[in-house]
């Protein structure tokens, strides 16, 4: 095996193992270059779908390794701060601009500049601005948050008109989801003050102040259970650490995302908080999508969006958007999975999804279930339970499967030099 970084631009994936079958090698097909030795390095921009259970090494083995590597645009979730702490200096030798959002301050990351994402920073004067504000009250409001949904669909309706007069009247200080959660948090004299401020605005042809009418000529009993769902839907901004992560202060230049500009953004977000703090998650996301679909020109390399921990996301429209449609704008998509169930559970349309893929990549299973669901998308015929905690089985569209030797950028000496120590293992003293 070769021990150099490839020469070929595209994400190395892992090495051949024996037996080598020459007519179905992924290095005779133009989108997999196979160097001597074996490496097989990714040269196509279509999606990747990851579907490692927890504990079998998709860090070590597949997000470091490639972030250590890629040299284009990246933004990765990372759940624990251990990417960014392990790769940030890296991607900084590469000439990248590095930033993290990492509003409870858990990555140990000096090379990563702290940030923020502004949702509200889409929302500007243009034709589009309702749209954007449509998009982003809908991933404020992922599920049913009442019995009824009724509420559910009030809710994002008028929160849409509070969306667009804050992006219109607020200070740039002060231009923030946050802000339009303080106001809904209001007493009875200053929500009536700031829905009478938004009835007499006419821009946006006139969806601020009929949001304002909508939810001001419901009955009073109405008018309280749509209020509280707007209230619980903005409940999770009751967080400082939060309300730091979409603040408008010191926040990322979306037209350095637009412009596929050579930065590595990192979304860090403790793992207990995973799920207290999901929409968060989604917030963020969906603000990356949408910016990433503005663009008019396909940036000269791709940009690499690496969603660990995928699931955590629940349905998101703009995250099956990305996958199916956004590989034509210089979007290409990783998405990490504990298993085939949590795809088929969130996304009816599963199918289309792994379709779309160019690769599959699978890190073994632990059960016979899981083995059998990842034979029935990969096609793989050997023994999938069986693989060693060093193998994977990698499946290209249009190519049989094959088992392959993982990445570890602990011990390949292709790496040697290029990573920091991970803090998550850093030995103890005393």
């Amino acid at each position: 095996m070769n021990d150099k970084v490839s020469s070929v631009p595209g994400l190395f994936l892992g090495s051949r193992l024996p037996p080598l079958t020459a007519p179905m090698g992924f290095g005779r097909h133009h989108h997999c270059h196979d160097e001597r030795g074996g490496d097989i390095v990714y040269t196509s921009d279509a999606p990747l779908v990851t579907i490692a259970p927890t504990g079998s090494g998709k860090t070590t083995g597949a997000v470091i390794p490639s972030l250590l590597t890629w040299p284009g645009p990246a933004v990765v979730v990372d759940p624990k701060g251990e990417v960014c702490a392990v790769t940030a200096a890296a991607r900084r030798r590469m000439g990248q601009k590095v930033l993290r959002i990492d509003p409870f301050g858990i990555a140990d990351a000096a090379e990563a500049q702290c940030a923020s994402l502004n949702p509200l920073d889409l929302i500007d004067d243009s034709p589009n601005a309702t749209d954007e504000a449509v998009a982003l009250s809908q991933s404020l409001t992922p599920a049913s948050i009442s019995s009824d949904p009724f509420w559910d669909i009030s809710a994002r309706q008028i929160m849409t008109g509070a969306l667009l007069w804050v992006a219109l009247h607020a200070p740039p200080h002060l231009k923030s989801i946050d802000t339009v959660q303080r106001l809904f948090a209001q007493g009875n004299e200053g929500l009536a003050a700031f829905l009478g401020a938004m009835k007499i605005e006419r821009k946006f042809d006139g969806r601020i102040a009929e949001s304002a009418n909508q939810l001001l000529s419901l009955p009073d009993k109405t008018f309280g259970s749509v209020l509280s769902s707007i209230r619980a839907a903005l409940n999770f901004l009751s967080s400082p650490g939060t309300r730091a992560g979409i603040s408008s202060g010191n926040a990322v230049d979306l037209a350095d995302l637009t412009g596929g500009a050579p930065m590595t953004l990192y979304l860090v977000l403790p793992p207990d908080k995973l799920d207290s703090h999901s929409k968060l998650l989604r917030v963020w996301m969906t603000t990356i999508i949408r910016t990433l679909a503005m663009r008019k020109h396909r940036p000269p390399m791709p940009t690499l969006l690496m969603v660990d921990e995928a699931a955590q996301l629940g349905p998101l429209d703009e995250l099956r958007v990305a996958i199916t449609l956004l590989r034509g704008q210089g979007v290409q998509v990783w998405t990490h999975w504990q298993s085939l169930a949590q795809i088929q559970h969130l996304y009816p349309d599963w199918r289309t999804l792994i379709e779309n893929a160019g690769i599959i990549q699978a890190f073994g299973a632990a059960t016979a279930m899981s083995a059998a669901a990842i034979q029935s998308v990969t096609g793989y015929e050997g023994e999938i339970l069986g693989l060693r905690h060093d193998e994977q089985i990698l499946s290209m569209a249009g190519l049989p499967a094959i088992r392959a030797r993982r990445p570890n950028y602990l011990t390949d000496l292709r790496y040697q030099g290029q990573f920091r120590p991970n803090p998550l293992f850093a030995p103890q003293i005393g």
